[in-house]
């Protein structure tokens, strides 16, 4: 199981226990077939800015990296089109994600990683492709927010998110397949029933 530290796990003392094949301080990479995970520990968001210890761990990661397909993991929200976990968004935009994670994008993007895969709040969300906070249709990283596997659900900002291509409150999980030079993401309620789908041709 490939799991990374939610925000209950701060000191990362029982995290370990349950998970000790992850690393001391909760980050990672490991590679399946022609796919690579960075598992990030988005708890010391510092760390995950330039100049940090994690942020230069992943740079250098990602750099060598060689293979097809690139999916970084964390649990705090790069982009959120929640309703009042970064800002009041019946008052205004709100940050629209966590605004310590900012360059954390420019990081992701620059290498080209397909998928961020987040929870933190308690809805379902898929960006657009991004690149350089435009739709990037091409060349852009989508980012998903799967934080409907339990626990009580939140709401999504009254106003839709100039990068969200489907919002979702309720419960839900997702699965990615990747076959050679495709991919497809499917998300399910608990019913079974498809409710989200996206393909990437590489």
């Amino acid at each position: 199981m490939a799991t990374v530290p939610g925000n209950g796990d701060g000191d990362l003392h029982w995290y370990r226990q349950y998970h000790p094949q992850t690393s001391e301080k909760g980050f990672y990479r490991f590679e399946y077939g022609d796919a690579s995970f960075f598992m990030l520990n988005s708890n010391p968001r510092k760390d995950l800015q330039k100049g940090g210890e994690q942020y230069f761990w992943l740079e250098n990661e990602m750099a060598k990296s060689g293979s097809k397909w690139k999916f970084v993991v964390l649990h705090h929200a790069p982009y959120s089109a929640d309703e009042d976990d970064y800002g009041n968004t019946w008052e205004g935009p709100g940050n629209q994600g966590d605004p310590q994670l900012k360059g954390l994008i420019s990081l992701i993007e620059a290498n080209e990683v397909d998928m961020v895969f987040f929870g933190h709040l308690h809805t379902y969300m898929r960006s657009h492709p991004l690149k350089g906070d435009k739709v990037d249709s091409e060349n852009g990283t989508l980012y998903i927010q799967a934080g409907g596997a339990g626990g009580n659900l939140e709401d999504n900002a009254p106003t839709r998110a100039w990068f969200t291509a489907k919002n979702l409150r309720g419960h839900h999980y997702c699965t990615v397949q990747v076959v050679g030079d495709s991919l497809e993401l499917r998300t399910y309620n608990l019913e079974g029933e498809i409710i989200d789908v996206f393909t990437i041709k590489k």
